[in-house]
């Protein structure tokens, strides 16, 4: 009776032992929820979440260096950094090429500020017409639009900061009936499109636009 309780209890021992491994190391990593992009041989991720031994969220951008060997092959080996992301990790734009609602192409840059803040500019065009903006991400104050953003009252809209923020540039006027130099707009990520939203001069949005990225 002795010997077959004894063999009886070893997979609970074993299943009790895997648990307690387990509830020791719930740190991980999602990487589809961040912003990737690439480029020659670097890949870079921002706002990556992961979690760490007491299942604490926090936030990084890590950029992945690859290297290729003299046969033009990728080595098996990469160099890894990440940085904690600042506080501004709100929605960030994809550059790239994208159309918009009225068959116009467009183009998006993108780059990283001191700040931490992405900054997209983006171009538009269409037979004759020209569509220019310039968007950045994170909270009203410290923006570089903020004085226009504060004096549109776009700080008390809820859950601004889910949205890029930025004005119309150079801009064929009333560009598809709807955009024109110096107004506010807002812009977001959905997926391959860009939604952008034109507030004019106050919070309340008038019309707006997709983006999609083309192949």
């Amino acid at each position: 009776m002795s010997i077959q309780s004894t063999y009886a209890c070893a997979p609970i021992a074993l299943l009790l032992t895997a648990g307690a491994l387990a509830a020791e190391a719930p740190q991980t990593m999602f990487l589809e929820r961040g912003q990737t992009q690439a480029s020659a041989k670097q890949i870079r991720s921002y706002g990556v979440p992961t979690t760490d031994e007491f299942g604490k969220v926090l936030y990084w951008d890590i950029a992945v260096d690859l290297s290729v060997n003299t046969t033009g092959k990728p080595m098996g080996s990469a160099t890894v950094t990440a940085v904690k992301q600042p506080n501004v990790r709100t929605n960030r734009l994809i550059p790239g090429a994208y159309t918009d609602t009225w068959g116009g192409a467009c183009t998006v840059h993108t780059t990283i500020l001191a700040s931490g803040r992405q900054e997209a500019s983006v171009t538009c065009t269409s037979t004759n017409y020209v569509w220019n903006f310039t968007v950045d991400n994170g909270d009203v104050a410290g923006h570089p639009f903020e004085l226009q953003l504060k004096a549109a009252g776009i700080d008390q809209i809820p859950d601004y900061r889910d949205y890029n923020w930025g004005i119309d540039g150079a801009t064929s006027n009333n560009y598809g009936a709807c955009f024109a130099t110096n107004y506010i707009v807002s812009a977001r990520q959905v997926g391959p499109q860009i939604v952008v939203t034109r507030y004019g001069n106050d919070n309340i949005g008038d019309c707006g636009a997709t983006l999609t990225q083309t192949p």
